[in-house]
C-alpha cells in the first residue's frame, strides 16, 4: 500500500481509522461513506478531506500539526469504495478565493506514487 502524504500544512481536525482495510464496499456508509479518513485545516480553515485509508493502530490524532511531505496515512478501501484509491476532498472555508490548482498540482505529493488513476 502506497503512502499517502500531506499536501499542505495544517491541523487534523478529523481522524478516523477503525475499519479494517479491505472492507469497503459500493454504498458503505461507515466513516460516513469515506471510511478511515483524515481532515487537515489549513491557517485559512480550508478543509482537506484524504479519504478510504488503510487501517491504522496509530491514526494522527486530532490537534495534531501536519506539514507538507509528512506521511499521514496508506491507500486502501474502506468506507463507500469499491476498490483501493485516495479520495481527496476540498472544501473551502468561503474567505477568499481558493487556489485549487496549487492542490492538485501537488497530487503526485498526496498519493505518494504518480499513477493518477489512483485518484476519485
Amino acid at each position: 500500500q502506497s503512502g499517502v502524504l500531506s499536501p499542505t500544512e495544517g491541523t487534523v481536525t478529523e481522524s478516523v481509522s477503525e475499519f479494517e482495510d479491505g472492507s469497503g464496499f459500493a454504498g458503505s456508509s461507515d466513516g460516513g461513506g469515506y471510511g478511515n479518513h483524515i481532515v487537515i485545516t489549513d491557517a485559512n480553515g480550508n478543509r482537506l478531506v484524504l479519504a478510504h485509508l488503510a487501517y491504522t493502530k496509530t491514526p494522527l490524532p486530532v490537534g495534531s500539526s501536519v506539514h507538507v511531505g509528512q506521511q499521514v496515512g496508506r491507500i486502501g478501501q474502506t468506507g463507500n469504495s469499491s476498490g483501493p484509491h485516495l479520495h481527496i476532498g476540498y472544501i473551502n472555508s468561503g474567505a477568499g478565493t481558493p487556489n485549487i490548482g496549487s492542490l492538485f498540482s501537488a497530487t503526485t505529493i498526496a498519493l505518494g506514487f504518480p499513477a493518477c488513476s489512483a485518484v476519485e
